[in-house]
Formats: C-alpha cells, structure tokens, sequence
C-alpha cells in the first residue's frame, strides 16, 4: 500500500500504477486506501508468480518488494519464462540471503 502510493504520486499525472496483491484483506483494503487517485491506480487481486495470469501490460517499470519465498519464481519469470520483456526497468527488494545467493558463484556457501 505505502509504496503504491508513493508510486502513484510520483506518476500522476502522466501515468498510472498496478498493484498486485495476493493477500485476501490486504487487497481490498490497498484498493480502498488507494482509490482517491482513481483510475491511475489499479489493484489486482493476484500473485506475481501465477503464470497462468499475465502480468498487466504494457509495464515500464516493476518495482516491488519481494517476499524470500517467491524470489527463485518471481525472478525466473520475470527475466525468462515472459521473455522478451515489454519492462523497462525492474527495481526489486529483496532479502539479503538470496542477494548473496544470485550474487555467488557455484560452489559457494551462499549458493547452496
């Protein structure tokens, strides 16, 4: 929510915003809370990793803070399975230990 709002500040009032939200009180909550900026802010109530629902498009920029448990996924898909990507830029947050673990090599401690 903090975030897309933010997001939807910094675009108006060019752009627009989506918001993906898996879980079941946050969405409509994040949807309410955000609703003062109208159709620039669209919440979606759906996980980033369900392949068999798209990703919204056409998408400039993803920016988002990943939870550890979907990072393997949300990356794989992002930079493999909806390749070639109609993003621009990505901006993840994402945990420490997988930082370190994409940023090793085989072999590694962290890679394991």
């Amino acid at each position: 929510g903090r975030l897309t709002e933010r997001l939807a500040e910094a675009v108006l009032p060019r752009g627009s915003v989506v918001s993906l939200e898996l879980d079941d009180k946050l969405a409509p909550a994040t949807a309410l809370k955000l609703f003062r900026y109208g159709e620039a802010v669209t919440v979606l109530h759906q996980s980033a990793i369900d392949s068999s629902r798209p990703l919204p498009r056409p998408c400039d920029v993803i920016v988002g803070s990943i939870p550890y448990y979907i990072s393997t996924e949300l990356c794989h898909r992002l930079l493999i399975q909806d390749f070639p990507p109609t993003w621009r830029t990505a901006v993840l947050l994402v945990q420490d230990e997988f930082a370190c673990k994409v940023a090793s090599s085989a072999g590694d401690a962290a890679y394991q």
